[in-house]
């Protein structure tokens, strides 16, 4: 039988009040996501991962994600690390995609990182979701260098760089040099590796330190013995980096091959030499 108001004593000109329970806010992030995303775990278990029904607790504070029916992921770090698909593609995504790493850590009390691969299995990507994961995890591992030139913007692989001074392989017919720190043009000349000379660069400041904190050594050569010599110089040629880490006075430059003085800081031959007693020790280099 149907119920009538005046069943429950209200009558016209009462004032009703009511609550209304809302979605959302307290979900957990794999009930927002309608729990669409499942995966094969027979394509995981050569990662270690076991197809399991435990509950998925890590975005819900000990309580499970709710991802009822799915099939979930029991990682090899721990019995209890278990994901399902929804909150790995989260933890994928929250990693690769919005904090730029190539690696990404398990979510739970363990200091392992999760296999890659497995998470692409386990989150049940797309063969175009793999894609730009892939494509995000080779920018996040090269980040430092990728050609700034917008019409480029390939990755400058490690073997390419040479210090700060950097070269693009694919726009180095353009002659465009760039530093690595700021991205921005190199300004200065070709024999500077280092200092990029843009005003806004920390690539000085950083060079200063480093010049002021790497210590003294001493060098000895026969009878003459060479006292608080800064280890770390910058070659007169070419300003970039040689540490003196044992031998004699003689450097050759990592850089440009010229042979100096680590102590003086006189061209080999040109003013020093294993001849010629070494004037006192150049002191620590400014720029």
């Amino acid at each position: 039988m149907k119920k009538k108001l005046s069943d429950y004593e209200i009558i016209h000109g009462s004032t009703l009040s009511g609550a209304v329970r809302l979605l959302g806010g307290a979900q957990a992030p794999e009930e927002a996501e309608g729990n669409a995303r499942q995966f094969d775990a027979s394509k995981a278990t050569k990662f270690g991962v076991i197809g399991t029904k435990k509950e998925c607790t890590v975005y819900s504070s000990g309580n499970s994600c709710k991802s009822d029916g799915v099939q979930r992921a029991q990682f090899p770090c721990h019995p209890t690390h278990v994901l399902c698909p929804g909150c790995a593609f989260l933890q994928l995504e929250g990693t690769v995609k919005m904090n730029g790493k190539t690696t990404v850590d398990c979510p739970f009390t363990c200091d392992k990182s999760l296999n890659i691969d497995a998470l692409f299995v386990v989150a049940g990507l797309t063969s175009n979701e793999i894609t730009e994961f892939e494509v995000q995890l080779g920018k996040n591992a090269y980040r430092d260098s990728i050609c700034p030139n917008s019409a480029c913007e390939s990755f400058v692989y490690a073997d390419s760089i040479v210090y700060n001074r950097v070269q693009c392989p694919k726009c180095k017919n353009n002659n465009t040099w760039y530093c690595k720190k700021c991205k921005q043009s190199w300004k200065s000349g070709d024999s500077e590796q280092y200092i990029c000379g843009n005003a806004t660069c920390s690539s000085a400041a950083e060079v200063v330190e480093m010049l002021n904190n790497c210590g003294p050594t001493t060098i000895s050569l026969g009878d003459e013995v060479l006292e608080k010599v800064p280890k770390l110089r910058l070659c007169p040629a070419c300003k970039a980096f040689n540490e003196h880490s044992g031998g004699c006075k003689r450097m050759t430059c990592k850089a440009c091959k010229k042979q100096y003085c680590h102590s003086c800081l006189k061209f080999w031959d040109q003013g020093c030499g294993y001849s010629t007693k070494c004037a006192p020790p150049a002191p620590v280099q400014t720029i």
